[in-house]
């Protein structure tokens, strides 16, 4: 079973609570999550950080239970976290993965590429190799890449041919995986607001 089944599985069945996930690395993380988010909004699921509390606290009878996502490290924390009751994407390093990889629904981020190459064929069974190369090389930038291209292909703006705002969009993008991981919502919409900005005014030039 690939990894993107994995998710599918998850996502769909109520008995499947917990999903261990080797991020590798921050952006490989962001990846996954951002996969998971993608496939979670087809099918009307919410997605909410672990780490805000009052998140917990929030219910309506007419929406499904919230699936949760946090970052830990921690053995004992991530121990902790395996028995949840509540629907949960553990977000953790290889040591967790080995340790629960055999008793809990377990992604490996080391097979990241593989998962950017069936994602990618499936949303965008078009996409030109150059642009694939690039999104391997940049994967917590393929859900938002691909969304770009699913609303207007034949106008993309390809982030790799500007290479004078290639490195000022990037730093934006890893400040935005800081403030997901920390759950500030109004930080992260103005990084945003500041990333569309700058490719706007990028695109002018050509």
């Amino acid at each position: 079973m690939s990894n993107l089944e994995k998710i599918e599985q998850f996502l769909d069945n109520k008995q499947n609570n917990i999903l261990l996930i080797n991020q590798v690395n921050e952006e490989i993380g962001s990846f996954y999550l951002s996969v998971i988010s993608y496939e979670a909004s087809k099918k009307n699921l919410n997605l909410k950080n672990f780490a805000d509390k009052s998140s917990h606290q929030s219910s309506d009878l007419f929406l499904s239970e919230p699936i949760y996502y946090v970052y830990s490290n921690s053995l004992k924390e991530v121990s902790n976290l395996t028995t949840s009751t509540k629907k949960l994407i553990i977000i953790s390093d290889y040591k967790n993965f080995k340790k629960y990889s055999k008793s809990v629904a377990s992604i490996n981020g080391y097979q990241y590429q593989d998962d950017i190459n069936i994602f990618i064929s499936k949303e965008i069974p078009s996409v030109n190799n150059s642009n694939l190369a690039f999104l391997k090389s940049y994967p917590y930038m393929v859900v938002s890449e691909i969304l770009k291209i699913q609303i207007n292909d034949k106008n993309y703006f390809f982030q790799g041919e500007n290479e004078s705002n290639k490195s000022t969009i990037l730093d934006l993008r890893r400040r935005v995986l800081i403030l997901k991981k920390e759950g500030k919502i109004k930080s992260l919409f103005n990084v945003i607001k500041n990333e569309a900005l700058i490719k706007k005014f990028s695109f002018l030039t050509y």
